[in-house]
């Protein structure tokens, strides 16, 4: 059983889109089937014999839960589930930074030289032909289960049309993953619209709404953790910034 926390932060969460998605999920075996859930938010899922909660020590102890991963997102994105929200990274970087900004009385909230890769990513994500498929948009590892022979995906509450790559970049950040666990990712994925270029621009847009989203939970429970983990996003954001291969990544986003 889910109950909900009191105060779910910033981003606004549709508790209807969050059932339809469940119940889809639970309906086409890629989630726990869903037998109960009301409108504030509780939801009662059938127990998974066997399926263990996924973290970063088991990704790289297993390589095989990766493909199993990549597998249940993909038949997630490739599903006709279809959700009448969109998953706009850069309207909610904008909305998590405009609101850092007031708390900071205007003081620059990012470096400038990830400002002006999010505004170059900008251009090209949003003139992207990629269609948007229906996405978990939070696969942070304890929300993948692997039974062994398949993973199911819980927590739904962020579920919206996305990019494809969001879900595959998300996991790869908050997996830990290193380069043979994203090529490996993608090669089981297998949609030659997700390229690892695109993959590491979506990684960056990750790693910014994250850190941001870190800095407004200052003064909550658990801050301590939390600034060591919205340092580590930014600097991933910004090694990203600095690799050599930055601007050919995002002339290549079509």
């Amino acid at each position: 059983m889910r109950v909900p926390r009191s105060n779910p932060g910033p981003f606004h969460i549709d508790r209807q889109e969050e059932v339809i998605a469940a119940r889809f999920a639970g309906t086409v075996g890629i989630g726990p089937p869903v037998l109960y859930a009301n409108p504030q938010g509780v939801m009662l899922t059938r127990f998974i014999e066997d399926a263990k909660p996924m973290s970063i020590e088991a990704y790289q102890a297993d390589p095989s839960s990766v493909p199993r991963a990549a597998h249940v997102v993909a038949r997630l994105h490739q599903s006709d589930l279809r959700l009448t929200r969109r998953f706009d990274p850069f309207r909610i970087i904008d909305e998590y930074r405009a609101e850092c900004q007031q708390r900071s009385h205007d003081l620059p909230v990012l470096p400038s030289t990830l400002e002006a890769a999010l505004e170059g990513a900008r251009a090209h994500v949003t003139d992207s032909s990629v269609p948007l498929v229906p996405s978990h948009c939070d696969l942070v590892p304890e929300n993948c289960l692997d039974a062994g022979s398949h993973m199911f995906l819980i927590d739904w509450e962020y579920a919206r049309m996305n990019d494809p790559a969001w879900d595959l970049a998300y996991l790869c950040v908050e997996g830990a993953f290193d380069m043979t666990q994203e090529q490996l990712l993608l090669a089981s994925y297998d949609d030659a619209a997700v390229t690892y270029g695109r993959l590491q621009v979506f990684k960056l847009l990750t790693c910014t709404l994250n850190a941001l989203w870190g800095v407004l939970q200052e003064g909550t429970k658990g801050q301590q953790f939390f600034g060591s983990w919205t340092r580590e996003r930014l600097a991933s954001a910004l090694q990203l910034t600095e690799d050599p291969r930055w601007t050919k990544w995002v002339a290549e986003l079509k």
